[in-house]
């Protein structure tokens, strides 16, 4: 069997932990991804650990964005996808409609996501303080607005 680098009850224990961010959501357009803009923040914590979140927004579709945070800048243990449909692929092979939370298992790692059980937020401030607060962390930041997408000629 191979090994996972990262267990369940490892990416549980990271989420349980305290932790917070201090940072301002500064977007940046991505230079690899054309008309999306993103946010990487550093998440402190106790464990020692390299913890970021990562928000990534369309720029052409607003309301399709997600929130991630990852370990060691490799490792994807929660991640929120606002409005972005698609079929499991791993184990199971449910459709999920539009918005829905990625979790880390064993078998397989970042790609296995159910259905939000709560209310979807609105917008992507409200949506990233429900995933911050999802994920046991504290905000002291703002959270700056989308820069809008500039048309070429």
């Amino acid at each position: 069997m191979v090994s996972v680098p990262l267990t369940e009850d490892e990416a549980q224990r990271i989420i349980d932990a305290e932790k917070g961010i201090k940072g301002d959501v500064i977007w940046k357009y991505d230079q690899n991804h054309e008309g999306f803009a993103k946010a990487e923040l550093i998440v402190d914590n106790d464990l020692g650990l390299d913890l970021r979140l990562h928000v990534t927004v369309n720029l052409t579709i607003p309301s399709r964005f997600s929130c991630n945070l990852t370990v060691s800048k490799a490792f994807g243990i929660r991640r929120l996808c606002m409005n972005k449909p698609h079929r499991n692929k791993h184990t199971d092979s449910n459709y999920l409609p539009g918005t829905h939370t990625h979790f880390w298992t064993n078998a397989c790692r970042d790609r296995w996501a159910a259905e939000r059980d709560q209310p979807n937020p609105e917008d992507l401030p409200e949506a990233l303080r429900l995933f911050l607060a999802d994920c046991g962390i504290t905000f002291a930041g703002k959270i700056r607005g989308v820069p809008g997408l500039q048309q070429g000629f």
